[in-house]
Parts: structure tokens; C-alpha cells; sequence
């Protein structure tokens, strides 16, 4: 699978062909709310272009449809009904490892993303974050990378430069 990951300042908007071989990108979004999973199939679909996607609203159903196919990438939301994100995050990185997980979430503290990259997600974005950022972090994740979001990023850095710097602290990182 060949991948173009545009840089941070062009517009997310622009169409950038993510196939492999001569069939579609297969991307499942699992989020609760209908307009969350309408904009992220709106935003991609004109970003990455040539996708086909599946939907799922609660953590069973989710389960059964990530299992059921070969997704190129899962896009997961961490509030989920009848089984949290991260419950289903374990499930599919235990069934398939190299299954690529983003999680997109409100949750924006630390150790909400820590907890999902222990958890085996490959990429943590936060729902406040712009578009733009979204875009990149599933180019990364598609191309075999790993992503955090900015801002998140930088208090993790801050919170490992602490932890670093305490001779008291044993097992960084802290985030807890």
C-alpha cells in the first residue's frame, strides 16, 4: 500500500488516492452519535478519497463487524454502549495485532491515551482537534505510523520531562 501524507499546512480537503491494489480503503468508524460517524465518513471520503466504510454504533456490534471483515483502518471512539472502546480495542489488537486502530475521542487527558496506546491503538486523536489533524493522524496510522494529537502530545512530552527529572520516580511514564 503506497501512502502520500501531505504536510501539516496544506488544507485537508484535498483528494489524496489511498487504495491498495485496485480495490477501495476499507475504514469502520465506531462512535455512538450518527452526525460524529457522518462527518468522519464526509471528512475522509474527501480527503483520502477512494473509501468504503462501515458503521457501527455500540461496542457488541462493533466487536462483530471489525471481526467479520479485513479493515484497513478502525476509527474508535472510547464511549461506547454495551462495551467500552477500549474493551474493544483489547479484542481486536488480541484477534488481529496488526489491525490499525485510530481513536477519536473527547477524552483529551493523558491518561486516556495512555491507556489506549498500552491498549495497542496506533493513533489517539481528540474530537476538539481540527479536521486537519484528523486527516493527518489517519494518513500516519494507514502508513504504518503511530499518532498522538498536538496537544496531547506536547503534555505527555511535558509529563515525561517531569518524570524524568524526579529521582523519585521509578516507572515513567506517570500518567495515571
Amino acid at each position: 500500500m503506497r501512502v502520500y501524507d501531505q504536510a501539516i499546512g496544506r488544507r485537508y480537503h484535498q483528494k489524496v488516492e489511498l487504495t491498495r491494489g485496485s480495490n477501495k480503503m476499507q475504514i469502520l468508524i465506531i462512535d455512538s452519535h450518527a452526525v460524529v460517524r457522518l462527518g468522519v465518513k464526509q471528512t475522509l471520503g474527501e480527503a483520502l478519497g477512494s473509501c468504503e466504510f462501515g458503521e457501527a454504533h455500540d461496542g457488541l456490534g462493533a466487536l462483530g463487524l471489525a471481526l467479520r471483515r479485513t479493515w484497513d483502518l478502525v476509527v474508535l471512539a472510547i464511549e461506547l454502549d454495551g462495551r467500552s472502546g477500549l474493551e474493544v480495542l483489547t479484542e481486536l489488537k488480541r484477534a488481529s495485532p496488526k489491525r490499525r486502530v485510530l481513536v477519536f475521542t473527547g477524552h483529551a487527558k493523558i491518561h486516556y491515551a495512555m491507556r489506549a496506546l498500552k491498549a495497542g491503538a496506533d493513533g489517539y486523536v481528540t474530537k476538539d482537534s481540527a479536521l486537519e489533524e484528523l486527516v493527518i493522524g489517519v494518513r500516519r496510522v494507514l502508513a504504518g505510523g503511530r499518532y498522538v494529537s498536538s496537544a496531547l502530545a506536547g503534555e505527555m512530552a511535558l509529563d515525561l520531562s517531569r518524570a524524568a527529572s524526579d529521582p523519585s520516580t521509578k516507572n515513567f511514564p506517570t500518567a495515571n
